[in-house]
């Protein structure tokens, strides 16, 4: 009984840390207009929270897909 109660309240907290981190990535993303091209791009980017190795420096590292661009330079 107490190893199910514990079981369960430890996939709680799992679930709201997890809602509670993509709520806070996409508040930080809201922060900025990012445009490629002169379109929009933040609905489509993946941030990940990001520790710099040189000086520790905390923040975000987003991604975005560039596939269907042509080669060579674009405006950011």
């Amino acid at each position: 009984m107490k190893s199910e109660i514990q079981s369960e309240y430890s996939d709680f907290r799992y679930k709201y840390q997890e809602d509670r981190v993509k709520e806070i990535k996409e508040a930080l993303k809201s922060l900025y207009t990012v445009k490629l091209e002169d379109q929009k791009i933040n609905k489509s980017m993946e941030c990940e929270f990001y520790i710099h190795p040189n000086m520790t420096e905390r923040g975000l590292m987003c991604y975005c897909n560039i596939d269907s661009l042509s080669y060579g330079k674009h405006l950011l």
